[in-house]
Formats: structure tokens, sequence, C-alpha cells
């Protein structure tokens, strides 16, 4: 039992690996720090839309229908309120750290300036 525990969470991610394939756009030739920077950003968006939005989406639900069918239990109500705020703060946290990576990436890539949604000037 031990097995599928640790074996079904790395089936379940071998596409979000596999489609990280690729990361640096240069191959290792002529690579610039705009290509670091595009690497970085690739990373960031496999980690948060292949993993932290359908997990957040997952733990959500599952927090609803323990709220649902709780019937006054307060086990229950519990699971699914903790569930809830979890997924939550674990969103929050996830999107703090992406706006912190982008600041610092966009501050490395071009002193002064403030970076929009992931566009660096110059790249």
């Amino acid at each position: 039992m031990k097995s599928i525990k640790i074996i079904l969470p790395l089936l379940i991610l071998i596409p979000v690996i596999v489609s990280a394939a690729g990361i640096v756009p240069c191959n290792g030739i002529d690579c610039t720090v705009c290509d670091l920077a595009a690497g970085i950003k690739k990373v960031i968006d496999v980690l948060l839309k292949d993993i932290a939005f359908p997990l957040t989406v997952i733990v959500f639900l599952y927090g609803g229908f323990m709220l649902i069918i709780s019937r006054g239990s307060e086990n229950n109500l519990n699971k699914g309120r903790k569930a809830l705020w979890s997924a939550f703060w674990g969103i929050l946290i996830a999107f703090g750290a992406w706006l912190i990576i982008d600041l610092i990436l966009g501050n490395l890539i071009a002193p002064g300036y403030i970076p929009m949604w992931n566009q660096f000037p110059g790249c």
C-alpha cells in the first residue's frame, strides 16, 4: 500500500515533468540573461499552472464536499473548513512567491524597472 502512495503521485506528475522539458530556449549555445529568465519563467509557470491551480481546485472541492456532507458532524465540519483555509493560504503563498521572483528577475535584467506580467525589456 505504501508503494501505491509513492508511485501514483509520480505517475500523475509525468505530464508536468515532460511539459517542462527544454527549459532554457538557447539549448546551451550563446545563452544570455534573458534566456535564463525565460527558463525560470517556464519553470514557475509549470509549477503554478500544472500543479498549484489543479491542487487548489481539488482541495477547494474536497473542503466544500466535506462541508456539505457534514450534516452536523463537528469533525467533518472542521475538516472542510481546514481544507478551504489551507487551499486559500496555499494559493496566496504561491502567488506571493511568484510576485517576489518576478520582481527579483525584473531587477536583475533591467535595474529600476518594475516588470509587468513577466515581460522584461530587451528580451
